[in-house]
């Protein structure tokens, strides 16, 4: 079988789009200022060089696993900045791993702040459950978004016909409660000491 890598020439300037000498045919160029991809195409009389979507790599039905391994890949980015840079919304429908997730929380970010009250009380609402996921029939542990939403509305959102539970935002209601416990626990432990 022969060596499926492919020979990757960069630019970095603004725009430039190669001529059918520069990128041969077999072989693609990559704009990474912009993000571009381009290759050579036959089209019987010569070559041309033309932009090549790398998102839709295929023939007919097949599709095709595309791989980079130099640079960075922007969906809705121009300029992206980390290994896989998406600006917008993402769905990905399955198991995402990661060794950690960071969520935007810089106080410079927000305005109108103020702590949650009655945490302990918007927690007792809610049930957190086991189920099975009908897609696969994979036991799973988390919340029912319909029973988030009667008192954490902010934290639902709507897809279509389905409903998503921001996880992250749960993690402050349960710090609060878990304060408002220990001050009660406190409180307690203070009646008990003096009787």
């Amino acid at each position: 079988m022969a060596d499926p890598k492919i020979k990757i020439k960069r630019s970095g300037v603004p725009g430039k789009i190669p001529t059918p000498e520069q990128v041969p045919l077999g072989e693609v160029a990559l704009n990474t200022f912009d993000g571009k991809l381009y290759a050579s195409k036959n089209v019987g009389i010569g070559t041309t060089v033309i932009a090549v979507n790398p998102w839709s790599v295929g023939v007919g039905t097949d599709t095709y696993d595309t791989y980079f391994t130099v640079g960075n890949v922007g969906i809705g980015s121009t300029i992206p900045t980390s290994a896989l840079s998406v600006i917008g919304n993402a769905n990905i429908s399955g198991v995402l791993t990661a060794t950690d997730f960071n969520s935007s929380s810089d106080v410079n970010l927000k305005e109108n702040i103020r702590v949650v009250d009655n945490a302990v009380e918007i927690v007792s609402n809610l049930d957190g459950v086991y189920f099975s996921w009908k897609s696969d029939g994979k036991e799973s542990v988390g919340v029912i978004a319909q029973q988030v939403e009667q008192h954490l509305p902010q934290l639902v959102s709507s897809n279509q016909d389905t409903k998503t539970v921001n996880y992250n935002g749960l993690v402050g209601i349960l710090i609060q409660a878990i304060k408002e416990q220990q001050s009660q626990i406190e409180e307690l432990r203070s009646i008990i000491k003096h009787q």
